[in-house]
């Protein structure tokens, strides 16, 4: 009998690259507790600070358990919500200067300023997370029915959150946070699709827990399919200027691939 090689992604075996994929995710999902008190305080700020960088997240509104409920991709649900966060940002910041980096995961969408005030100096948080999500919902449900493929025969909504960074090195820390948090829960996810019990994956001590959510993962699924989970979120960057969305091949050379793809400078 042959024995097969490896695959391999660059100098790593697959398997390699699958637990160094692990030791990162591990690393950025402990900032949870420092982002989520971040965010707290902000949501008390009446207006932008204009020294910072603007972060709004939006989130569908129990669109996951509408659109992804059997599955971890919907290759028109993604398509839609593309094209209408760009048409929002084209009427939102339509009198902008700057540059936006956009960030999507499954039915969360994070707009990082590339500079500060490229959302506006100086705004109203209140009005900026308001129009913003309202924008959203708009595009987003007449893409449902425009668009030349079958309807998605959903409507949906999206909430905004707001959340102010004060230099580089904590935009790259909030993506490298987002991104751990959706492989997270994408990998969760996937252990109840492939029917590992409920009452094994929600209890202490596995819930959200790193190791056994990658140990786990191997043993239901094989390290190809595994690999194609990491290269889900989305980015590009506002004004477009047909620039195409493009995919992370690894998690933990994020930071590279971000600056290759100009979206972070140094």
């Amino acid at each position: 009998m042959t024995r097969k090689e490896p695959i391999t992604i660059g100098t790593l075996s697959m398997e390699q690259q699958w637990y160094a994929e692990r030791e990162w995710v591990r690393r950025y999902s402990v900032l949870h507790p420092c982002f989520s008190r971040r965010q707290e305080r902000c949501e008390r700020f009446m207006r932008s600070r204009a020294e910072s960088y603007m972060v709004v997240r939006l989130d569908g509104i129990d669109m996951s358990r509408r659109f992804l409920k059997n599955g971890l991709f919907h290759e028109r649900f993604d398509k839609c919500l593309h094209r209408a966060v760009l048409q929002a940002l084209n009427d939102y910041c339509a009198d902008s200067s700057g540059s936006i980096m956009v960030m999507c995961c499954s039915d969360e969408v994070s707009l990082i300023e590339s500079r500060p005030n490229a959302l506006g100096a100086d705004s109203s948080l209140f009005k900026m997370i308001s129009v913003l999500a309202s924008l959203l919902t708009y595009y987003f449900n007449a893409n449902a029915h425009r668009m030349p493929w079958r309807r998605l025969g959903y409507q949906g909504g999206f909430d905004a959150r707001p959340i102010q960074l004060l230099n580089k090195l904590e935009i790259n820390n909030y993506i490298g946070y987002r991104l751990a948090l959706y492989q997270r829960n994408t990998l969760t996810k996937l252990l109840r699709l492939k029917k590992v019990p409920a009452s094994e994956i929600y209890r202490e001590p596995f819930y959200n827990h790193i190791d056994y959510l990658f140990e786990k993962s191997v043993s239901v699924q094989d390290y190809r399919e595994l690999s194609h989970y990491i290269q889900q979120p989305a980015f590009c960057r506002w004004p477009n200027k047909n620039q195409p969305w493009f995919h992370l091949q690894t998690l933990a050379d994020f930071d590279r691939q971000l600056k290759l793809n100009q979206l972070i400078s140094d």
